[in-house]
């Protein structure tokens, strides 16, 4: 996971750009997928819910730091 970052376009390009930032790390990954919310407390309540899903799946949950970028 990483911080939340504002996007601009769609949300395939930044699926699509945060894929091929974890590709280039050499991370290995699921699919990708970058929720979208109109506010903080809606992205929040979506990264824990991703978090409990995640850890019930037994899957191990990375922070991944991103350069910003304008």
């Amino acid at each position: 996971m990483s911080d939340w970052f504002q996007v601009r376009g769609t949300s395939h390009n930044a699926d699509s750009a945060f894929e091929q930032a974890l590709d280039r790390a050499g991370l290995r990954h699921d699919a990708v997928q970058c929720p979208r919310a109109d506010d903080e407390h809606s992205i929040a309540m979506m990264e824990q819910y991703a978090i409990s899903f995640n850890r019930k799946m037994g899957n191990t949950i990375v922070h991944v730091p991103i350069e910003q970028t304008r």
